[in-house]
């Protein structure tokens, strides 16, 4: 009779341990996955050794077999449909300001004369809106780092100014704490009569790297003290090329580059202090074009995040590259309707975020993430020395054709993923935040 007592209360835990775990991923299912399966996809590199080589496509191309993962989102659930309400998303027109991971928003003012100045804003820890104004010049970017915040960006053209060659904008960093207070300011001196900021990264003891570009086919690189005190400067003819997002390397830097026109928009060059190029790659996967969005370095290796779409031969622009097989298939139709519902199952297909892992030194691919339908963004180094990965998962999209900046619109829900100092990637988490998406 005792015996049974503890049988009768063994199942009885069991069950109560069965029924927490159904609550648990009742309450956690559509939040968290590690859900996928192997795969092997064939990244594409093509590699030239010099700059000319790369405006003039003289190449060499490699093809490798990776290793990797395909990681399957949950279907929209009715909780994330809650969250896009919230958000006020009705399927059209809308729009939210993009907002950095570490809560800071950049805003342009303009006033009756045409001229125009920034508002650098984020809230504190008690909710109090602290605001920073940015005169002098157009910011183009801001980075958080490790002290405080940078804007940059170059000199607007004064009004009725006849441009030629020889008219002059400088390029220009500020400074700010963490609360918006003004640190310093800095004004670039690379002998180039019309320049821009295109990256800065900070180094580990504090100081900066700053990629500028000089009339449009410039590339500079110069060094910039912690306290804002430029230290150098090193320029080289590289042809027309822009430059984007870059990471701090243990031998130098790795820079994106590339030229929208020419389609061409997952492009790395290596670069060492002194500004030398030592080595150009250009990744895609086969049969797809790539379009990285953000790199850093961990590890000894090389993360690229970004995505990839089925590649057209001939886009007519880079709108067409991206989404050219559903753009075709819409303006095939008589009336060019199509409905959300229809649209948005078509724009999944088309997107795989991608996650590439390579040799930090040589390039060379080791791993391959993949998480169809959505987009791989940006990545972020967090307080423990390790990386956190987002991506957007598109939700809804609607057709928008006149619209000037977009064809495409809609929505996504943002996931994030940790990576650790050992490569080692964690489960796709959904946030509460979500975004808009354009194409």
């Amino acid at each position: 009779m005792r015996g049974n007592g503890r049988k009768w209360v063994l199942l009885g835990a069991l069950s109560a341990l069965l029924v927490l775990t159904l609550v648990c991923l009742t309450v956690f299912r559509g939040r968290t996955t590690k859900d996928g399966q192997k795969i092997t996809a064939e990244i594409v590199i093509r590699q030239a050794a010099t700059a000319q080589e790369v405006e003039d496509r003289q190449e060499t191309e490699q093809i490798c077999s990776v290793n990797g993962w395909e990681i399957v989102l949950p279907k929209l659930s009715q909780e994330d449909r809650a969250l896009l309400e919230e958000a006020e998303y009705e399927g059209k027109m809308w729009y939210r300001e993009p907002e950095d991971p570490s809560g800071y928003r950049l805003t342009c003012i303009d006033n009756p004369r045409g001229e125009a100045h920034w508002l650098l804003q984020r809230r504190n820890e008690t909710g109090t809106l602290l605001t920073a104004r940015i005169d002098g010049y157009s910011v183009w970017r801001y980075l958080v780092v490790s002290d405080g915040v940078i804007t940059y960006g170059t000199e607007d053209y004064p009004l009725n100014t006849e441009i030629t060659p020889e008219t002059r904008r400088k390029a220009h960093l500020t400074k700010f704490t963490r609360d918006l207070e003004l640190l310093w300011t800095l004004t670039l001196e690379n002998g180039q009569l019309n320049e821009e900021v295109c990256v800065v990264l900070e180094e580990k003891d504090g100081s900066y790297a700053v990629i500028s570009r000089g009339i449009l086919d410039t590339f500079c690189l110069s060094h910039v003290s912690k306290d804002g005190i430029q230290l150098d400067s090193f320029p080289t003819r590289t042809g027309n090329f822009g430059f984007w997002g870059g990471a701090v390397a243990s031998d130098g830097y790795r820079i994106q580059f590339g030229n929208q026109i020419k389609h061409r928009f997952a492009e790395i060059a290596w670069a060492d202090r002194s500004g030398n190029l030592t080595a150009f790659r250009e990744y895609t996967r086969s049969g797809s074009t790539f379009f990285l969005k953000d790199m850093a370095v961990l590890g000894g290796e090389l993360y690229c995040s970004g995505y990839c779409t089925p590649r057209k031969e001939t886009p007519s622009d880079s709108r067409d590259a991206e989404t050219g097989y559903v753009l075709d298939e819409i303006f095939s139709r008589d009336n060019w309707d199509i409905s959300n519902e229809e649209l948005t199952p078509m724009v999944r297909e088309n997107y795989d975020a991608f996650l590439l892992v390579c040799d930090e030194k040589t390039g060379e691919p080791r791993r391959f993430y993949s998480v169809p339908g959505a987009q791989g963004r940006e990545l972020i180094p967090t307080e423990d020395g390790e990386l956190r990965w987002y991506v957007e998962a598109i939700a809804d999209t609607y057709f928008s054709p006149s619209t000037s900046s977009f064809t495409i619109g809609g929505i996504s829900i943002v996931y994030t993923a940790e990576i650790t100092a050992s490569g080692k990637l964690g489960g796709l988490a959904r946030t509460e935040e979500v975004r808009a998406f354009r194409a």
